[in-house]
C-alpha cells in the first residue's frame, strides 16, 4: 500500500518549526525545548490522529 501524501503534516511541522525558532529568539535554549517537545507530541498525535482515519 502507498502512503498518501498529507499535505496538513507538512504545515503542522512548519508551524512546529516556525514557533521553535520564535521560541528560541524570545525565550532562550529552555522555552524552545518545551516548545520542541510540545510540537513533537502534537505531530505524533496528528499522525495517529490519520493513520486512525485511514483504518
Amino acid at each position: 500500500m502507498t502512503q498518501q501524501h498529507n499535505p496538513w503534516l507538512d504545515l503542522a511541522a512548519l508551524v512546529i518549526l516556525m514557533a521553535t525558532v520564535v521560541a528560541l529568539v524570545v525565550f532562550g535554549n529552555a522555552g524552545a525545548a518545551v516548545l520542541t517537545a510540545a510540537g513533537t507530541l502534537i505531530a505524533a498525535g496528528m499522525r495517529g490522529w490519520v493513520r486512525m482515519r485511514r483504518g
